[in-house]
């Protein structure tokens, strides 16, 4: 049967025409009969098909055109519509296979990368850019892996929907994967403005595929709706370098499909900390909860635990923000006894400039603090804040404006000769405080 329908695959070897013969047809019977339903004469002819049990483009081939003459009401016209249809289906079903996968199946997404199956979707919407793995850690193997599977995902869809939708996939495309904002993607698709552009994404893409419906016949798992929750929560607080291996999308607009945004440094901040996701409209927020940590954490450099935390804002210790906060912050050390600073200069640096007002025989101001400390350590501190310090040594008061001192328990700053005593001299902070 398969030598008349399909005279040209034995051209070849025969177990291979065979073989190819019979993927053939188990496609086309996954097909249905309304693909070919291209004009009203065809409409005609196919609802007949499909009243006497023919429902796919593989019982057309198997139906021969004898039986179909002795029907009753059947003319000339009839058959020749029939014969142009089955001819179509036996001289091109590859053709029609392909354009039934990218046009018209429903699709679950993410696709499997199948090998053995030559009309597999992932061999049309694939971007040719190979991965190279090796570059990673293994503990950061499994966010890697959803970042890219997201990432891929994401691709695949917009690639599809080129041959389904190519209007909205335009907008796709230059949104999410050439990282163009609204109001350029208005001027050169010529659109009215940029509030349709981003109802096109997220009203009639985003949202639907979000809740599990279909859009254009693709869908998203319920596995992968899921993950996407679970990276989000992994994502805050992460520094936005974890982003770094994205090969199709940018980082802002990869974090805007998880509803995340990056809170970038300020200038204050440029000398000691990253670049963090946090989500969408919360920066503020966020930023408020990180300095508040970081003074918390510097002034104890002892391990605290959670529950030691909870004053700085109204978190609790279920809070989603300070428990990332405290588990993704790259300066953070994590153990059984809690959480501490990790960074070496971050926890000596209450440390260098009390010692420095210590052993000072008079007031100092910032700037002599700040000249101290670099001929002392070579460096700058990260930062210099006298009101956190006073909380840290109690020792330490403001004499006059703009300067500091450490109030010993027999001088002065009056008291010079006294001062330099060593039966009064208090030992250093580095024996009192790390013995």
């Amino acid at each position: 049967m398969q030598t008349t329908l399909f005279p040209d695959y034995f051209a070849l070897d025969e177990s291979c025409c065979l073989h190819r013969a019979e993927v053939v047809m188990e496609k086309l019977a996954q097909i249905p009969l309304d693909f070919l339903a291209t004009n009203l004469e065809r409409n005609t002819v196919l609802r007949r098909l499909s009243e006497i049990g023919i429902t796919s483009l593989a019982d057309i081939i198997r139906l021969q055109r004898c039986d179909v003459a002795e029907w009753e009401g059947v003319g000339p016209f009839f058959l020749h519509i029939f014969d142009e249809m089955r001819q179509e289906v036996r001289l091109h079903p590859e053709h029609l296979i392909e354009q039934w996968v990218l046009q018209r199946a429903s699709w679950i997404f993410p696709i499997d990368d199948s090998i053995d199956d030559p009309w597999s979707l992932y061999h049309y919407v694939s971007p040719s850019t190979s991965i190279d793995t090796s570059s990673f850690d293994t503990l950061e193997d499994d966010l890697m892996q959803s970042i890219r599977q997201v990432e891929h995902t994401f691709t695949h869809l917009i690639l599809l929907l080129k041959h389904r939708h190519p209007n909205k996939a335009a907008v796709l495309h230059r949104f999410l994967l050439q990282g163009l904002s609204s109001d350029v993607i208005a001027k050169v698709l010529e659109l009215p403005s940029r509030s349709s552009i981003m109802r096109m994404i997220e009203h009639d893409f985003l949202r639907p595929l979000l809740a599990g419906e279909e859009v254009e016949g693709l869908r998203l798992s319920d596995d992968f709706r899921q993950s996407l929750a679970a990276l989000h929560s992994r994502l805050v607080f992460q520094s936005t370098t974890v982003l770094d291996g994205l090969l199709y999308m940018s980082m802002p607009r990869f974090l805007w499909l998880l509803q995340l945004t990056p809170m970038l440094r300020t200038q204050a901040e440029s000398s000691w900390a990253c670049d963090f996701i946090v989500p969408r409209g919360e920066v503020l927020l966020y930023r408020s909860l990180l300095h508040k940590v970081y003074r918390s954490l510097q002034l104890h450099p002892d391990y605290q635990d959670i529950s030691s935390l909870l004053h700085l804002g109204s978190f609790t210790s279920e809070s989603i923000s300070l428990t990332a906060l405290l588990s993704h912050h790259p300066w953070i050390e994590r153990s059984s006894r809690g959480y501490r600073i990790m960074a070496e200069q971050l926890i000596y640096d209450f440390s260098r400039i009390g010692r420095i007002l210590l052993e000072a025989d008079r007031p100092l101001t910032r700037d002599e603090i700040l000249m101290r400390y670099e001929q002392a350590y070579m460096e700058r501190p990260l930062s210099l804040s006298m009101s956190e310090l006073s909380k840290r040594f109690s020792s330490i008061t403001n004499t006059q404006r703009g300067q500091w001192w450490w109030k010993k328990a027999c001088s002065s700053p009056k008291d010079d000769k006294k001062s330099r005593s060593t039966s009064c001299l208090e030992p250093s902070l580095f024996d009192s405080f790390f013995c």
